[in-house]
């Protein structure tokens, strides 16, 4: 059975609980994108179909660090020490 918790005021969390799998738990930013990934992942696990890569969806940390990099780092008034850490 799948169950949505806001966890703060920008991240909500969807648990997984079924008997006989591994608990399933990731963060969104919507609620909207918490139901929908616990609605298809629920419908696999039940079916049969095998294992879900969840590590597969997540972004790398080096391709984290890009993002950061392009989108947020520019904005600081710091951003050449930062790019250097990065």
């Amino acid at each position: 059975m799948a169950s949505i918790d806001k966890r703060s005021r920008k991240s909500w969390r969807a648990r997984i609980r079924i008997p006989g799998h591994e608990d399933k738990t990731r963060s969104f930013n919507t609620r909207t994108e918490a139901q929908e990934w616990a609605r298809m992942t629920e419908a696999h696990l039940r079916s049969g179909v095998g294992t879900i890569p969840d590590a597969a969806a997540e972004p790398t940390l080096a391709q984290a660090l890009d993002w950061y990099l392009e989108q947020e780092t520019p904005k600081k008034k710091g951003k050449e020490q930062e790019t250097r850490r990065i």
